[in-house]
């Protein structure tokens, strides 16, 4: 069987099997095509990952009604990649983006409470951003906890998915089984990429044992190309997940700008520097750009206050001075 043979027999196309492989569309296009590339190590390689490849349509029994609200990044990515086995709508309170949207050939709504009364829709994820309250030290979560009474409302008996960044412990305050925490680990540049290839699902219930939260769990597995670990933990321990997650990525940022602070007022060279530290493989050599701005970004500074008004520690409280004093120095 040839490398097309075998990927028509996965019913994918060549887009989605250049995703599965890790493969430029325009290579796995010669690799097909071009009889001298046949058995190169490329060809192998693809032929191996396409071999291996689970088809999405083996992973769930059937196609599921599903609302997202929020077409932001996470949630018009999240709509894009479930669409294809499921019934997606997305809710957003933008009528330009809800045009827009629909003009892709998705479906779209503007906010309604009728949109939740259908008895047919199996879940609902929220996806709406949570800035950062200087009032309370945490994340702004009062829009979530106005779309969830909303849901509660109508007696809808969906199961609700929170993918919202959360302060840890907020959605066990909700005091409801039927919803689970389920955080997104997305870069804003390659949300699509990291959808479709995550490092790990996150699956935070108090109920995990629960049909509704396996049959999650299958259908996230069934929109990705490289099958991740999927782990089944408190809502509390998936938040935790989230904020650590985050604070871990601003501490490293912070720490290689102040590398370079360093280096540049000892008239020494900071790439030299930070080559001869990200050699050594517990550190390794990623993440590890300095910036005269200092880390930035929709969730990492938000995030990490938070987590450090959790937590009252002195590291993560440290994160945050850090990059402030960067910043000041530019």
């Amino acid at each position: 069987m040839t490398l097309k043979e075998l990927r028509l027999s996965k019913h994918i196309s060549q887009n989605e099997a250049s995703l599965i492989c890790d493969i430029p569309l325009r290579t796995y296009k010669r690799l097909e095509n071009d009889k001298e590339y046949v058995n190169s190590y490329k060809y192998n390689y693809a032929y191996k990952k396409l071999e291996q490849y689970i088809c999405s349509d083996d992973m769930c029994d059937k196609s599921y009604n599903i609302i997202i609200v929020g077409a932001g990044y996470v949630g018009y990515t999240l709509g894009v990649v479930l669409s294809k086995n499921n019934n997606v709508t997305l809710v957003d309170i933008d009528e330009d983006k809800v045009k827009e949207i629909n003009d892709k050939g998705l479906k779209a709504t503007l906010p309604s409470l009728d949109i939740y009364k259908d008895n047919d829709v199996d879940y609902i994820f929220i996806c709406v951003p949570t800035n950062y309250d200087n009032d309370t030290g945490l994340l702004d979560t009062k829009r979530v906890s106005q779309i969830v009474s909303d849901i509660r409302s109508v007696d809808n008996k969906a199961t609700i998915v929170i993918k919202s960044t959360c302060y840890i412990g907020y959605t066990s305050s909700l005091n409801d089984k039927r919803i689970v925490y389920c955080p997104e680990f997305l870069r804003e540049k390659y949300a699509l990429e990291d959808m479709r290839h995550p490092s790990r699902i996150i699956i935070g219930s108090d109920n995990n044992k629960d049909k509704s939260v396996i049959t999650l769990s299958k259908i996230l597995l069934s929109s990705t190309f490289n099958r991740p670990n999927v782990l089944y933990m408190t809502s509390k321990e998936a938040e935790a997940v989230k904020l650590f997650s985050n604070a871990y990525l601003a501490l490293r940022l912070a720490y290689f700008n102040e590398l370079d602070t360093f280096a540049t007022d000892n008239n020494i060279d900071t790439h030299k520097i930070i080559t001869g530290v990200s050699l050594d493989p517990r550190i390794g050599d990623y993440y590890n750009k300095p910036s005269k701005d200092g880390y930035g970004g929709k969730c990492l500074p938000k995030d990490t206050l938070t987590l450090a008004n959790q937590t009252k520690g002195e590291l993560i409280s440290s994160i945050d001075r850090s990059n402030i004093k960067r910043k000041n120095q530019f």
